[in-house]
């Protein structure tokens, strides 16, 4: 089955789990809530800080089957700009100019293949974030990005 990719708004985002297993469960600003687990091998986990309230993200649907049932689960997600005529509920992210690019370390040959794709992941999310216009400087949603950022270089 193919699931049309949606884009959302988010309203909240609240831990979830049970024993060993955690994800996200992300409520809209129209109320409707998926769950956003960890991903193949916590490649969405890493991802979990960019879920802030008044952003919008693009979600990526995968498809699951068991027993001849399908079932719709978050295969990525990506911040996006908010759609024609929605106004975030932030006040930084609608006020603020865009900022420029941030300079980032360079990774060094002597850190893991993981390390190094989890910097990717990371400069290329801070890029999307600045692009989109949620990062704006000095504010403190800028700040905590910058700081997982710089954490995975």
């Amino acid at each position: 089955m193919n699931y049309e990719n949606t884009t959302h708004v988010i309203a909240e985002v609240k831990d979830g789990g049970y024993g060993q297993k955690t994800w996200k469960e992300v409520v809209d600003i129209e109320g409707y809530k998926f769950k956003i687990k960890s991903g193949k091998e916590g490649y969405l986990e890493n991802k979990w800080p960019l879920l802030q309230e008044g952003l919008a993200v693009e979600v990526i649907w995968g498809d699951f089957e068991k027993d001849g049932e399908h079932f719709p689960f978050v295969k990525d997600f990506k911040i996006v700009p908010l759609p024609e005529g929605e106004v975030s509920p932030l006040p930084q992210a609608a006020s603020k100019p865009k900022a420029e690019a941030p300079k980032l370390k360079n990774v060094s040959e002597e850190q893991t293949k993981e390390s190094s794709i989890e910097s990717q992941v990371a400069a290329k999310i801070g890029a999307q974030l600045i692009e989109c216009g949620y990062l704006t400087g000095t504010d403190d949603l800028t700040k905590k990005v910058l700081k997982w950022v710089d954490d995975r270089l």
